[in-house]
């Protein structure tokens, strides 16, 4: 970093440059650059995992569907389309499953036969069509999202709740239904959302207190060079 630094005073000083963009220049170099150890360039440039973890995260995309970036479908999915289809990107989870449409092995004197032991373990996995089968995971993944600030971005918040912490089908429907705003209809559900949202985000309230903390101490840091 004190190479960096003095690179930074010499580029300063050969240039013509005011105090202003004298001290911006030096202080971009501070945010632009990390320094590491000489362990962690090992293990950058041999790809190594720098950490290990117990638990996966999936990420999951809240913004607006034209807002999105989207992935590629997988090579032999791309191969079954037509030659001219276009439905050639991952729109939403759900097209990672290869059917979303649960079906029911079981009859009637099945059902009144089973016990509630049964009953729980049917819960936890579900039969798809196609022969696959989905089953409800041990250990629980870590949820990720856009995450955003209820001050900046109201309604894309109220969104980003009723997405993630209720039920629905179909996106641009079944999220707003027949409220007005995305606030609107949290108003309604809020209980429900905030009952749900603690089994995911335990300490939610530390985490944006944080967030907002960093945003604004970066915006000073801004401001300041």
């Amino acid at each position: 970093m004190s190479k960096l630094v003095e690179n930074a005073c010499k580029e300063v000083k050969s240039g013509y440059k005011d105090l202003i963009n004298q001290v911006r220049h030096i202080g971009n170099k501070f945010l632009s650059a990390v320094e590491i150890s000489a362990q962690e360039a090992v293990y950058l440039t041999l790809q190594l995992p720098l950490q290990r973890s117990s638990r996966q995260v999936q990420f999951i995309n809240t913004t607006i569907p034209n807002e999105r970036t989207f992935l590629l479908k997988p090579m032999d999915k791309l191969q079954e389309l037509p030659g001219n289809s276009e439905d050639n990107i991952i729109k939403s989870l759900d097209d990672f499953l290869p059917e979303n449409d649960f079906e029911d092995n079981l009859d009637d004197d099945q059902n009144d036969a089973m016990s509630d032991k049964d009953i729980n373990f049917i819960q936890d996995e579900y039969q798809l069509k196609g022969s696959y089968k989905l089953v409800k995971r041990s250990v629980s993944k870590v949820i990720r999202s856009v995450r955003y600030n209820k001050n900046k971005s109201p309604e894309s918040y109220y969104r980003e709740q009723l997405m993630l912490y209720m039920p629905w089908r179909n996106e641009d429907e079944n999220l707003i239904c027949a409220c007005q705003t995305f606030e609107e209809k949290y108003e309604q559900l809020k209980d429900i959302i905030l009952k749900n949202r603690s089994h995911c985000e335990v300490y939610s309230d530390v985490l944006e207190k944080a967030v907002e903390d960093l945003d604004n101490f970066l915006n000073v840091m801004i401001m300041v060079i």
